[in-house]
This record gives structure tokens, C-alpha cells and sequence, in this order.
């Protein structure tokens, strides 16, 4: 079950993600809808008020951290002592009895200091030297060691260390904070990120809101029957990502299928659940559009294609139409006018008191 489970989880968000991204024919769903859908209140829909989650000076620390951890860099050091947990950079010849022996030696090999790559001795013999020094370390392979030839045997390891590295997580300082902003000053940049920290809350507050008006208005609405064309459509969408996602990691769908826990029938049973609510979502949308006369300009288009292309680390608008196409970024710009449209005109109301939260405040009252 909890395969299953995962497996219906990537198909909801494949539903969002498609959606969002709209039909590749040039005008979806441009016909009347009535026979179809009936559409319920979506003017006027009651959503709880959420509140922004609060950023404090804990959160703008930690989220400096995470950044500065993101700034890590490998610092390469030519002299010094090494310490357990570097990558040291060392050349090493083994022998045995004398004798260099196969596999035993190599010129400029990385190795971290701790990680048991090497036969024990190897590695805590190089603690504490410093680059330059070579190094002759006595040491016996393991009875066990896998290898005739080497189980159990005395060897000598001549280790010289050329250089070390470790990661460096930058300070936070003005030369930082220049790198990585406009700011002059650390106060500078920490008020920049608690504005930023705050802006992504009252997003995620607006997100949440926006989707229960979404969920009101899709339960208001009647789905009376399905466009064929369009639900075998959706059902081979989802099944051609699931064939591509397999091969994809050398698989054949099948193989995935039972790997996931499900057979045939079963993915079929999801395929058109996932076709049934994306045709369902998207006539509702198109009904309200059409209602409403909800359209993108081609002002309202330019300014959204340029905010796309940065977003999604594009060159321009070309190159995002280059990948996308012109109709898909309409239609996306599209549903993202509609959420605008359907919160803005919701009733935000108060969140309804926990009635866990009064019982304890009944009991406390009472204990007074």
C-alpha cells in the first residue's frame, strides 16, 4: 500500500505540473463547455484566513547558514599538518618482502583521512604529517583480506603527502556579503534576507489560501460527462511519462510497475483517475475563463514569458518558447491569472476556533 501510495503521489503532482503547463493544441477546451460541466459558486467562496509563518532572528540565522554552506568551497593547502577527515593528495608504494607488488602503489591519489578505504593503520598513520614528509608505515593486511597473495602479509607503505584540502564554509563578512547581493554591510544583507524570508511566508500563506479556494470552487462545480477526445488524451499523457520515466532508468514499464507494487490494472485504474481530475479541473477553469472573459494580452503575455525565462533559468523568451512553446506558456500564464481571480474574489474569513484549544481553556477556567 504505502508503494502505491507513492506512486499516486507523483501522479498528483503530474497533474498540477501538466496543468500548469497547459495543452499543446493551440486553443483548449475553445468550445462551450455547458454539456459538460455545470459550474456551482465560485464568486464568494468562504477560505480561512492564514497567517504568514514568522520570521525571527533564528530563522534569519539559519537561513544565512544554510546560504553560507552553499558558498562551501575546497581550499587546496601545499604545506601544513593534516588532520583526520582531509583529502590528502599522496603518492605510496607497497611492498612485500622487498618486493613492489600489483596494485600496491599510485602517483597523486586523493584519499580522506578517516574514510577506511585503506588497511587499518593506513590512514591514522598519516594523522598529524606534514605536507612534504614521506612517511613509511608497517602494517599487516587482514587474514581475511580477499586475496591469497596478500592475506595476512606483513607490508610497507612509503606514503609521501603531496598536498591536502578541505571544505571551507565562507565567514560572514562584507566580503561575502558583496559577493552574493547588492548589500554593503552584514546588517544590510540580514535585513535583506528577513524581507525576502518574509515575502516567501506571505507567498506560502496566499499558496494555501488559493488552494482551498481552488478546492471550493472545484467541489461546487458538476462534472456531467467527459470529452472523450480529451480523456483518452490525458490517459496516454500519463502513460507515456511513465513509459519515458522508466526507460529512463533502463526499465520496462512493466518492471517498474511491479517494482511499485501494482499491476497493470491498477496503474490503468490511476491513469484514468489522473485523467478524469485533470479534464475536470481544466473545464472548470476554461468555464470560469469564458464566463468571466479571462484572457492574456500580449502585454500581460511579454511581461509573464520574461518573468518565466528568469525563473526557469532560460536566456530569453525565445528560448523559452524554444522549449515550451508559445501555447503552453499562455495557458500556464492563463491558470495563473485564474488562482489570482478566484482568491481575489473569495471571503477570507477568520480560521474557526480549535475545539480541542476551548475544552482546555474550559478546564483551566475551571481549575481557577
Amino acid at each position: 500500500m504505502a508503494k502505491k501510495l507513492i506512486v499516486l503521489c507523483t501522479v498528483i503532482a503530474l497533474v498540477f505540473s501538466m496543468t500548469a503547463c497547459g495543452s499543446s493544441s493551440d486553443k483548449p477546451y475553445d468550445y462551450d463547455l455547458s454539456e459538460y460541466v455545470t459550474l456551482g459558486d465560485y464568486i464568494g467562496v468562504e477560505v480561512e484566513k492564514v497567517e504568514p509563518i514568522e520570521v525571527t532572528d533564528e530563522t534569519v540565522e539559519g537561513e544565512i547558514m544554510i546560504r553560507l554552506e552553499e558558498n562551501t568551497s575546497t581550499e587546496t593547502y601545499t604545506e601544513g599538518v593534516v588532520e583526520d577527515g582531509t583529502t590528502v593528495n599522496i603518492d605510496y608504494v607497497g611492498k612485500i618482502d622487498g618486493a613492489e607488488f600489483e596494485g600496491g602503489s599510485a602517483t597523486g591519489f586523493d584519499l580522506i583521512l578517516g574514510s577506511g578505504m585503506f588497511i587499518d593503520g593506513f590512514e591514522s598513520g598519516l594523522v598529524g604529517k606534514t605536507v612534504g614528509e614521506t612517511v613509511v608505515l608497517d602494517l599487516k593486511f587482514p587474514e581475511d583480506y580477499g586475496s591469497e597473495e596478500l592475506n595476512g602479509k606483513d607490508v610497507e607503505f612509503t606514503v609521501t603527502i603531496n598536498s591536502y584540502s578541505k571544505e571551507v564554509i565562507p565567514e560572514l563578512n562584507e566580503e561575502f556579503v558583496k559577493s552574493v547581493s547588492d548589500c554593503a554591510t552584514v546588517e544590510e544583507y540580514k535585513a535583506l534576507v528577513r524581507t525576502e524570508l518574509e515575502e516567501q511566508a506571505k507567498e506560502l500563506a496566499e499558496q494555501e489560501m488559493m488552494a482551498a479556494a481552488w478546492e471550493a470552487v472545484y467541489n461546487n462545480a458538476t462534472i456531467l460527462k467527459y470529452p472523450e477526445e480529451e480523456l483518452a488524451a490525458k490517459e496516454q499523457e500519463m502513460k507515456d511519462y511513465y513509459e519515458q520515466y522508466s526507460q529512463s532508468y533502463g526499465m520496462e514499464l512493466a518492471d517498474f510497475l511491479q517494482m511499485a507494487g501494482l499491476t497493470e490494472e491498477e496503474f490503468n485504474e490511476e491513469a484514468k483517475m489522473y485523467a478524469e481530475t485533470s479534464v475536470a479541473e481544466e473545464m472548470i477553469m476554461y468555464s470560469i475563463a469564458r464566463a468571466e472573459g479571462l484572457d492574456i494580452s500580449d502585454e500581460e503575455y511579454q511581461a509573464g514569458a520574461e518573468e518565466y525565462a528568469v525563473n526557469l533559468g532560460f536566456e530569453d523568451v525565445a528560448a523559452l518558447e524554444e522549449y515550451y512553446t508559445k501555447e503552453m506558456i499562455e495557458d500556464s500564464l492563463l491558470w495563473d491569472k485564474f488562482f489570482d481571480f478566484i482568491l481575489e474574489n473569495a471571503v477570507i474569513v477568520e480560521p474557526k476556533a480549535d475545539p480541542e484549544e476551548n475544552n482546555e481553556e474550559s478546564v483551566e477556567n475551571t481549575e481557577e
